[in-house]
């Protein structure tokens, strides 16, 4: 039986036992970091906690939403064995038919049984990390094989404070863009600052000769996976290749291991995602995507949150 669970209705404790031991876990389906991506969020329970999936939720002009529009951050059900088609239908026909606007990215080989007009897709860019950097930089394009021929990787890249992290993007952030429009301030130093304390992170910046922050970035891992979030830089920092430079120095640092590292293309905009430099690769996952309010509502960004 799926039950339909409030915030304050989940055990912690056994909901982050499910998402460790899930097939398709990933580090944002844990309570601690959906506390800090999301305001609110709820859930469906399956049975005795065999499965989960979190839905992060608000209420706005009296219609219910579903809205994930952190780039990057795909959730879905949570269980230690593949879910079948029928399970999948039983937690997602509800969802579907509750939420008035829904824009939720599902893990990228989520089969979704549902009909088409209710999906979307999203795109993000992987690497590979298995091979030694020796290796790896044979793939490199163009734009950065100097960068793997520098001798003094680490020059300018400091570890920074989430505060750094949270003025940088004040002060430079393209409102234009996607990801400016959207990205929730708050969450992100709160998911830094935790990610830090606790190890499950690190947040590098990167500065000029003129000792001026000019790329920021944070690299946040979980089971043999490395997102990398909120990346900007400045103008001067694109001139610099300072955001390759600070990919670069985690290429170096951390490639023969068993690990990927990903990020979305929408904290991009319209450039092409840095890792393709490196010789990543794109893939699209599914969204759940409806819009059933009312026309009189104003137009909405597909990554709006109430």
């Amino acid at each position: 039986m799926i039950r339909h669970l409030g915030q304050k209705e989940i055990d912690p404790a056994r909901w982050d036992k499910v998402i460790a031991r899930s097939l398709n876990a990933n580090i944002f389906g844990y309570s601690w970091a959906l506390n800090r991506l999301f305001d609110r969020w709820e859930a469906l329970v399956n049975n005795d906690y065999e499965m989960v999936m979190p839905l992060p939720s608000g209420k706005r002009w009296g219609m219910r939403w579903l809205s994930n529009p952190v780039p990057g951050v795909s959730l879905g059900i949570y269980s230690h064995q593949p879910p079948s088609e029928n399970i999948i239908l039983e937690f997602l026909q509800p969802v579907i038919k509750k939420f008035h606007f829904i824009h939720y990215p599902l893990h990228k080989y989520t089969p979704v049984p549902v009909d088409k007009k209710f999906l979307d897709t999203y795109a993000t860019t992987s690497l590979d990390l298995i091979r030694p950097y020796h290796q790896l930089k044979r793939s490199f394009h163009r734009e950065v094989q100097d960068l793997a021929a520098e001798k003094s990787y680490a020059a300018g890249v400091r570890p920074v404070q989430p505060n750094d992290l949270i003025t940088m993007w004040e002060d430079h952030r393209n409102n234009r863009s996607a990801a400016g429009k959207i990205v929730n301030l708050r969450s992100a130093r709160l998911l830094a600052a935790h990610a830090i304390r606790y190890r499950y992170g690190i947040l590098w910046g990167m500065y000029s000769e003129a000792n001026n922050l000019s790329a920021v970035c944070l690299f946040i891992s979980g089971h043999q996976k490395t997102h990398l979030m909120y990346p900007l830089e400045t103008q001067e920092g694109k001139e610099e290749k300072a955001l390759c430079r600070l990919i670069n120095r985690y290429l170096v640092e951390h490639s023969g291991r068993n690990l990927v590292i990903e990020t979305c293309n929408q904290w991009f905009n319209n450039e092409e995602n840095p890792l393709l430099f490196f010789g990543g690769t794109t893939f699209h996952g599914p969204v759940i995507s409806r819009n059933r309010l009312p026309l009189i509502f104003p137009p909405l960004n597909r990554y709006f949150q109430p």
